[in-house]
């Protein structure tokens, strides 16, 4: 099973899903794109994206727009 298809069929519908198979499928995808797509990624495929995942460590955790929102 490619990443594409695994994305597909696993992957949760949220935000940077779309951006994440943009990238698997070497298409060109903008800076906010590319870091919806790295963040899906790395939370898995987001259990839910209005959180701050709390990786104070990741070179794009500045961009994070929900870092400080914790979930309640």
């Amino acid at each position: 099973m490619s990443d594409i298809d695994g994305v597909v069929k696993f992957g949760k519908k949220a935000k940077g899903r779309a951006e994440r198979i943009k990238v698997l499928q070497g298409k060109k995808v903008t800076r906010g794109e590319a870091i919806w797509a790295n963040c899906y990624d790395c939370m898995g495929g987001y259990c839910d994206v209005v959180r701050d995942c709390e990786r104070e460590s990741c070179s794009l955790y500045q961009f994070h727009p929900y870092k400080g929102v914790k979930r309640g």
